[in-house]
């Protein structure tokens, strides 16, 4: 392997785990200010915030392959949990 593809590879890993400690960040604090209102539905929270973490990345990806419905709604989707990330953060 070469390189460059080792730097690509450890760049993308690096965001991954960025991205995902900066929503969990996030989803945790919220959780912490809304948590006792609705305790029950702690993995539905948790999941609902995966689904808005990944929901961008996931539309884009999808409107290199295919542009329709599906990933337009999630490239919607994510975008405004992408302003609100940058809101809360």
């Amino acid at each position: 392997m070469d390189k460059d593809k080792k730097i690509k590879i450890i760049v993308w890993i690096l965001f991954i785990v960025i991205w995902a400690g900066l929503n969990y960040y996030i989803g945790a604090r919220i959780w912490q200010i809304f948590g006792h209102f609705i305790p029950d539905y702690q993995y539905g929270y948790w999941g609902g915030l995966a689904f808005l973490a990944v929901s961008y990345i996931i539309g884009r990806l999808q409107n290199v392959f295919y542009w329709g419905k599906v990933s337009k709604g999630l490239y919607w989707i994510g975008s405004y949990w992408l302003a609100a990330f940058f809101i809360f953060s």
